[in-house]
């Protein structure tokens, strides 16, 4: 067997061209500054295609809604494979949840919506949706590890068309819309 050589004391201390490089070009810092929100997106359900009758709802967690959006519909790369597989022709927003100081409440709060056990009464898949949301929006923590619900600023801001919608459709099953008090609505203006 060959001695093993010794290390030379002086090289020992000295960087690598690599770490030189990561000295001088340091990993691009994500911007923490753009608030987190759970959203919900649907799709209209398409006649045409017998394999694709029911619309599509898709519940999930960003800091950039366009660009998630643009993302779901194809526009640039991206998006999930459900809404990939599921898709119709296109998605819309119906609503975003905004008041989520840390992103992972955004993501604790996502998964116990989306988890819920909560159903929903409604004449389509999005009504439902949205009632199974706000019936789980009354549980003092939609998640074991999420924050207390009324610690939250929670706001949901609506696209017009589907407050209304919603609205309708409960009125006219007599049902009474109540949101827990520590939720406020804002109308966005399209």
């Amino acid at each position: 067997m060959a001695p093993r050589k010794k290390k030379d004391p002086k090289r020992r201390n000295k960087t690598t061209p690599k770490q030189k490089k990561r000295q001088y070009f340091p990993r691009k810092k994500v911007n923490t500054t753009k608030e987190t929100i759970v959203y919900l997106d649907t799709s209209p359900p398409c006649i045409r295609d017998a394999q694709y009758r029911k619309e599509v709802t898709y519940l999930g967690i960003t800091n950039d809604l366009v660009r998630r959006l643009k993302q779901h519909n194809g526009m640039l790369k991206g998006g999930s494979k459900y809404v990939q597989r599921n898709m119709n022709e296109y998605l819309t927003n119906v609503f975003f949840i905004g008041g989520f100081k840390l992103r992972a409440d955004a993501a604790r709060y996502e998964r116990g919506l989306k988890d819920s056990s909560a159903t929903g009464i409604g004449s389509t898949i999005l009504l439902r949706r949205i009632d199974k949301i706000r019936k789980t929006l009354f549980n003092e923590r939609v998640h074991r590890k999420a924050p207390l619900s009324k610690d939250l600023p929670i706001t949901i801001y609506w696209r017009k068309y589907y407050y209304e919608l919603y609205n309708r459709d409960c009125k006219s099953r007599d049902q009474e819309i109540k949101w827990p008090d520590y939720v406020t609505h804002k109308i966005i203006k399209e």
